[in-house]
């Protein structure tokens, strides 16, 4: 991911863990801002509000685990509010 903005502050009703693989990210989970680099591994406990952002220079590569068989997004920011560039899966099942 090129550096800028991720996903717009969304939930699930499951964990999901992040492990960085290159690059620097900026998670907010819970309103905890956690600046996190390759190497890293964080969680979103189930029903936590978070997203991130990979502040720069170069990309980021990280690998994400949803804990179901099921992707299942419930986002936070309706898509009128959300900044220039700030993404949302396709998927979208509430705003």
């Amino acid at each position: 991911m090129p550096p800028g903005p991720g996903p717009a502050l969304h939930r699930h009703p499951y964990a999901e863990t992040f492990i960085l693989l290159e690059g620097r990210a900026r998670f907010k989970i819970e309103g905890r801002q956690i600046e996190a680099s390759a190497g890293s591994v964080l969680v979103a406990p189930p029903h936590a509000a978070h997203t991130f952002e990979n502040p720069g220079p170069g990309r980021l590569l990280q690998v994400d685990i949803h804990a179901s068989d099921r992707f299942i997004t419930e986002w936070l920011v309706p898509e009128a509010e959300r900044p220039q560039g700030q993404v949302a899966a396709p998927r979208e099942s509430k705003a």
